[in-house]
């Protein structure tokens, strides 16, 4: 058996010759790629610690990969199955920023300082007002982390304890529309070749705006302060989150990637926290900490490397062929396109399927049918996962939020949005369908 060490060591290994070989397999010669690949995923799951090994999405990773590799390694060369595998590679770099930022956030004392400004008065609506807005910011710096980092916050402060969930999933939620601030937003941002962030932003700020609308319905009651609560952030905290949104415009403008930009800036802010805030300059220390949040997320990992490859492996497959009449209805029209995506996928995801799972087999049959205006792209699938967040009791949101408020997952998922989800798509079916008239 391995020890710590040695399987930190084997996970590191695993996942460093999973990329090397995804990123190069051109290099290499031609049988070997794949086989390397397979190695490497083997290792992987051997050195996951057991719960990572309980997450669903590491057993829906594990029965895409066991059913769809050989297929898809029969079906085309070693190099084109293995860039499928990177496909995501953006957003794999931008889940281990956030695993890490999440970190410097606490540590810091920012979410902190955040969360003790949220509370200011007995008065419901300002306090919903100011949380909500704090999760939608907190968002664009940490990603699905601010759920946990406003919940745990604010679980002692507030009597209502569920109207915390329902504020930050929506707010997080609302984000999603201008800004690919999720791992799913940034999957379909990824998958979308050329994609116009601009008009995203332009386009999907009304989406944004009743989204965000829709997460200050419930009021807040908040209860005194418990005894021995830590103090407001220093000034180096507040200068840190100056330093990681400067840091992520910059290179934004460089590169013009959204997804790289706040990979980037998280792992810059990270860098800061440990060599200059933090004083965490043990070399073992920080392994040790990268390791164990590496852990954490490899199950995410893996299925986003799963989902590049189902998506490869269903393009091959040539679906509509097999099956004309379905997909005829399905891809018809925009309007059928779009009810499938907004009513049809997240009900399903409210059954217990992982939305990643459905966007990897259909995001290549359904996505031609939407006008190949890449913005309705990106916000038609983009409100998919924001109801498939808000409706599915396996959706990283709900396990976030019921985790650190003490409830269950059915509580903080579709027993308290199914009203909002079913409003929020008849809206965005109206506005996109009257958005594909005015630009025909």
């Amino acid at each position: 058996m391995l020890n710590d060490k040695q399987r930190a060591g084997a996970l590191m290994l695993g996942f460093l010759g999973f990329g090397a070989t995804g990123l190069y397999a051109g290099r290499l010669p031609t049988p070997t790629p794949v086989p390397m690949i397979a190695a490497a995923l083997a290792l992987i799951a051997l050195c996951l610690s057991a719960e990572s090994r309980k997450k669903p999405s590491l057993k829906y990773a594990a029965i895409i990969f066991v059913l769809f590799l050989p297929l898809a390694a029969y079906m085309h060369d070693a190099q084109a199955v293995c860039a499928a595998l990177v496909r995501f590679w953006p957003v794999m770099v931008l889940l281990i920023a956030v695993s890490m930022f999440r970190q410097t956030v606490n540590r810091t004392g920012l979410a902190d300082a955040f969360c003790r400004h949220l509370l200011k008065d007995a008065s419901p609506v300002g306090n919903t007002v100011r949380v909500s807005l704090a999760s939608a910011v907190l968002t664009v710096l940490s990603g699905q982390g601010s759920i946990a980092l406003i919940c745990s916050a604010l679980s002692q402060r507030v009597g209502n304890r569920l109207a915390i969930a329902t504020i930050t999933n929506r707010a997080l939620g609302a984000s999603m529309f201008v800004l690919p601030t999720t791992i799913a937003s940034a999957s379909v941002a990824s998958a979308i070749p050329h994609l116009d962030t601009a008009g995203v932003m332009r386009y999907g700020a009304p989406l944004m705006v009743f989204a965000l609308i829709g997460s200050m319905l419930p009021r807040l009651q908040p209860v005194p302060a418990v005894e021995g609560a830590r103090p407001a952030a220093a000034g180096g905290a507040y200068r840190l989150a100056a330093l990681v949104l400067g840091s992520g415009a910059l290179v934004y403008w460089l590169t013009g990637q959204m997804t790289i930009a706040f990979a980037a800036a998280m792992g810059i802010g990270y860098a800061c926290d440990i060599l200059f805030i933090s004083k965490r300059r043990n070399p073992a220390a920080v392994s040790a900490e990268l390791t164990k949040n590496l852990d954490t997320i490899a199950p995410e990992l893996l299925l986003l490397a799963a989902s590049g490859l189902l998506i490869l492996a269903v393009d091959g497959l040539h679906l509509p062929a097999h099956f004309p009449g379905v997909f005829a209805w399905l891809t018809g029209s925009a309007l059928s396109t779009l009810l499938v995506l907004v009513v049809v996928l997240p009900l399903v995801t409210a059954a217990g399927i992982h939305p990643l799972i459905l966007f990897g087999m259909l995001f290549p049959v359904l996505t031609p049918a939407l006008s190949g205006n890449t913005v309705v792209q990106y916000l038609a699938w983009s409100s998919m996962f924001v109801m498939a967040n808000l409706m599915s009791p396996v959706s990283i949101c709900a396990i976030v939020a019921a985790t650190s408020l003490k409830q269950t997952p059915q509580d903080t998922s579709y027993r308290s949005h199914w009203r909002f989800c079913a409003v929020l798509a008849v809206v965005v079916v109206v506005y996109l369908s009257g958005f594909m008239a005015w630009r025909a």
